[in-house]
């Protein structure tokens, strides 16, 4: 695997353990730097687990170019990341045509972030648990009305849109 130096270093063997110790770990998350794709291509080829690319895919490009070099098992879609619903759908669309695997991420969102996120992936069946709990770090909302969580589960306002009401001065 190349390193800054153009050297190559041998990974941790983590990934390996978990597997010999029989551990039940669904995927393994950018095991290594976001621009090291020949890195990602080395782990993916190397371990079972299920390894998905996060910080290494933002664009359709990115999304390409993982699928060419055969880099990863998996995606993970974010709207901040992305650039929005559109892109989104298109990295999800085009992850699922070649056989990758998705997920729908956030970033630090409010629930506006992740009730658009939520919406997606209602309207886009991913192969991954999505990971849309940003909001619950946030002490307080700046916005009234919206989606909300009910334990683990988000519920979609019924309202037009994302169901916000107002903003919080």
């Amino acid at each position: 695997m190349p390193t800054r130096g153009g050297r190559h270093a041998r990974p941790s063997r983590s990934s390996e353990r978990f597997e010999d110790a029989r551990l039940e770990i669904e995927l393994i998350e950018q095991p290594v730097a976001a621009a090291d794709l020949d890195g990602l291509a080395w782990v993916t080829d190397r371990v079972a687990t299920p390894i998905m690319a996060d910080e290494s895919v933002h664009t359709t490009r990115d999304l390409i170019e993982l699928i060419r070099r055969r880099a990863v098992d998996m995606i993970n879609v974010k709207l901040a990341k992305c650039g929005g619903l559109h892109n989104a759908r298109t990295l999800l669309e085009g992850a699922r045509s070649h056989g990758v695997g998705t997920m729908v991420g956030s970033m630090m969102e409010t629930h506006v972030g992740i009730g658009a996120a939520a919406s997606l992936v209602a309207a886009y069946e991913t192969t991954a648990v999505n990971d849309l709990d940003a909001a619950w770090w946030a002490a307080a909302s700046p916005y009234a009305g919206g989606p909300r969580y009910d334990d683990a589960t988000i519920i979609l306002s019924r309202e037009p849109g994302l169901g916000i009401r107002e903003v919080h001065a």
